[in-house]
């Protein structure tokens, strides 16, 4: 608009070519704005994701380390369920051996009453 229009007072084509330049000044400043403001946003965004990133590495970390933990529970349980199972195969064994001896003991006990019993002669001959 810096040219003269044909019929147009100086005055008017000064006055809108300032108006002009004004605007587009204020057009600039707020397009500056959003663009301010649209790049904190992409900032904040990319924290955020940074983050999440961050947070996901963590959880990853803390599922691996449980997970390990929870394979050397399972190990430690298996080889704890196999000495219990050994022990009461043992227990048993035991138990019945017990069985065992006291019915042998019983028996010895029974034969032992029986030879002295009372009106019985015994080998020396009294």
């Amino acid at each position: 608009m810096c040219r003269r229009q044909r019929g147009v007072p100086e005055a008017v084509v000064s006055m809108a070519s300032e108006l002009w330049r004004e605007a587009q000044e204020v057009a600039n400043q707020a397009l500056l704005h959003y663009r301010e403001d649209a790049n904190r946003q992409v900032e904040n965004a990319q924290q955020l994701a940074e983050d999440a990133k961050q947070q996901a590495a963590n959880a990853e970390q803390r599922e691996s380390a449980l997970a390990e933990h929870l394979r050397h529970m399972e190990q430690r349980m298996e080889a704890l369920n196999r000495e219990l199972a050994a022990s009461q195969t043992s227990e048993h064994h035991w138990h019945q051996k017990s069985r065992s001896s006291a019915r042998r003991s019983n028996s010895i006990e029974a034969g032992t009453t029986a030879v002295r019993k009372p009106g019985r002669r015994t080998a020396q001959g009294t």
